[in-house]
């Protein structure tokens, strides 16, 4: 079957689907996360501040089924995902860069995150890339980062070379980040 899913405002910048196959999320440049049950299309809304770059739900479901956003108010957001969960429940917790500097291209570090990636190797680390070309490994459960990933080699500072991307390989402890600058 295909299936259209409609009921952004704006452009979708991101789609991931749950690992059980039952969900799928939408990130868009209308500041909302959507989720939408598969097949029936009904859908929920989970409401970052800003322009969403990127969503990625949790690698397995767990007592909490987490989906963690990512904003260009300069948030990572963790969001309870489950469907009964009530509005006031939904947000989890709210990850930052350590330098608040550039926050949404306000200086020379863009230090908003552009994109998100759950380690299957260890479901409690959430790796976030920067669009100052850095990469943080966060523990979810203390929502704070344990490791800053060596990434940053060929950023000068602009866009030109900020990170676009990046994937963690599902049984090695390896990920790829994918920059502007190729």
């Amino acid at each position: 079957p295909v299936f259209t899913f409609r009921g952004h405002t704006a452009g979708v910048t991101s789609v991931a689907v749950a690992a059980d196959g039952r969900t799928l999320y939408s990130g868009s440049l209308d500041s909302t996360v959507l989720a939408w049950r598969i097949p029936n299309v009904a859908r929920e809304a989970y409401a970052p501040t800003d322009a969403v770059w990127a969503v990625r739900p949790g690698p397995q479901p767990q007592h909490v089924p987490l989906l963690a956003s990512a904003s260009a108010d300069g948030t990572v957001r963790l969001w309870n995902a489950r469907h009964d969960a009530s509005a006031q429940d939904k947000l989890v917790a709210t990850l930052r860069h350590p330098s608040t500097t550039g926050v949404s291209g306000q200086g020379p570090l863009l230090a908003a995150p552009a994109a998100v990636d759950w380690l299957p190797t260890d479901p409690r680390k959430l790796a976030v890339a920067f669009r100052n070309s850095t990469v943080l490994l966060y523990d979810v459960e203390r929502a704070t980062p344990v490791l800053e990933l060596d990434s940053a080699m060929t950023f000068d500072g602009t866009a030109a070379t900020q990170i676009n991307s990046i994937v963690c390989h599902p049984t090695l402890p390896l990920l790829v980040s994918a920059h502007e600058d190729r």
